[in-house]
């Protein structure tokens, strides 16, 4: 007997695309403002040091350009990272959204419902079946339990009793 129903797997899904969506939203909620606010902001001005500086205006105009420069570069390296996570978030939202989208038709028992889960299933057993393959000992024993999980899942959205929509 199969511990997992159609039922169950329509409210994991819901529940997963929630749970991913969420933060997702967020992420992008918050590049989009500093995206805006980016965009807004007036530039810098140039310091000027006057047509005849001195030796130590000389000295502060070079440490002030090193200064400029790091923090231009660290600048950089940040909004790259910023930008992937993103392109992480948006992808993250368009899984979620297919997730709650697959929650909600296997609720109806949609056939294209059981079609997308079981492409996700198996996407999902194919990572867990690489990190069985790629971990020593203990660290096996999550990804298994995924491999078991998703087999009975799959089970269940294909020969399992199936549900009638109300």
């Amino acid at each position: 007997m199969n511990p997992i129903s159609v039922a169950l797997l329509a409210s994991v899904f819901k529940f997963g695309g929630a749970a991913v969506g969420l933060p997702s939203l967020v992420v992008l909620v918050l590049y989009a403002i500093h995206t805006v606010r980016q965009r807004l902001a007036t530039p810098t001005p140039e310091t000027n040091f006057g047509d005849n500086p001195d030796g130590v205006l000389l000295v502060l105009k070079g440490m002030s350009q090193v200064i400029s420069t790091a923090a231009n570069l660290a600048g950089s390296i940040a909004q790259i990272v910023f930008d992937m996570a993103a392109a992480a978030a948006g992808a993250g939202l368009v899984l979620a959204i297919t997730c709650w989208l697959t929650g909600r038709g296997l609720q109806a028992d949609a056939t294209w419902a059981r079609i997308t889960a079981s492409v996700l299933l198996a996407g999902v057993v194919l990572v867990a079946l690489v990190l069985v393959l790629s971990l020593d000992s203990i660290g096996r024993l999550a990804p298994l339990a995924v491999i078991v999980l998703g087999a009975l899942a799959l089970h269940a959205l294909w020969f399992g009793a199936r549900t009638i929509a109300s």
